[in-house]
């Protein structure tokens, strides 16, 4: 398998005491990342072996996120929707991608689903996977990426992964109203303005903390 760049470090098994399904992510990471660096090895096309990788690490994420449903306490099936974007929304994945994810909710259930994207990415950090999140209503999405071209660029690309995907459709055709606007307007456009670095909500790093 290739070395991983700097930063990047080989998903590992989990050690005694993680739940079942972590255990079971990891497994399929680590499959996914030497089969990443075995097709390369044997020049297979980037674009066919992307794809295969992404539609795998779909598996991953939405069967950890289906997981974290069944908890009474964080069920939140029906008030959000999980969004691959960015590289990931393109199904562009590498050995040592990082998961760009979006999960898109009601006004009325930031504190449920903001819980439940927190074990989500636990879960994923535990597993071996580098995890960028943000955690916006489509209102707060689209306003956030009329004001940051890096956070539109990334957004322009989400696909759902799971629940009501007509949050996903509304954020998209959103932006693809914006982006028509720009070009109307030129250079006084949409994302005209240097990246907002500090706005809340942007994609962060996953959690380096360990379960107890």
């Amino acid at each position: 398998m290739d070395a991983a760049p700097d930063g990047a470090i080989p998903a590992t098994a989990p050690g005694p005491g993680f739940p079942q399904r972590v255990v079971a992510a990891a497994a399929a990471v680590r499959a996914l990342q030497a089969g990443l660096a075995e097709q390369r090895a044997q020049g297979r096309p980037a674009v066919a072996a992307a794809a295969l990788a992404a539609e795998r690490l779909d598996a991953i994420v939405t069967g950890l996120w289906e997981a974290i449903d069944t908890d009474p306490a964080l069920a939140v099936r029906c008030q959000a929707t999980l969004v691959a974007q960015g590289g990931y929304g393109r199904d562009e994945i590498v050995p040592w991608s990082d998961v760009d994810l979006l999960i898109l909710h009601e006004p009325d259930a930031g504190a449920a689903v903001a819980a439940a994207t927190r074990r989500l990415v636990q879960d994923l950090f535990d597993a071996g996977l580098q995890v960028g999140q943000g955690v916006r209503t489509v209102a707060e999405a689209r306003r956030m990426a009329g004001t940051d071209a890096t956070i539109f660029t990334a957004a322009i690309d989400a696909r759902p992964l799971a629940g009501p995907p007509e949050r996903c459709a509304r954020l998209r055709a959103g932006l693809a109203t914006m982006a028509r606007g720009a070009a109307g307007a030129g250079s006084g456009g949409c994302c005209s303005r240097p990246a907002v670095r500090n706005a809340p909500n942007t994609a962060t790093r996953s959690p380096s903390s360990s379960r107890t």
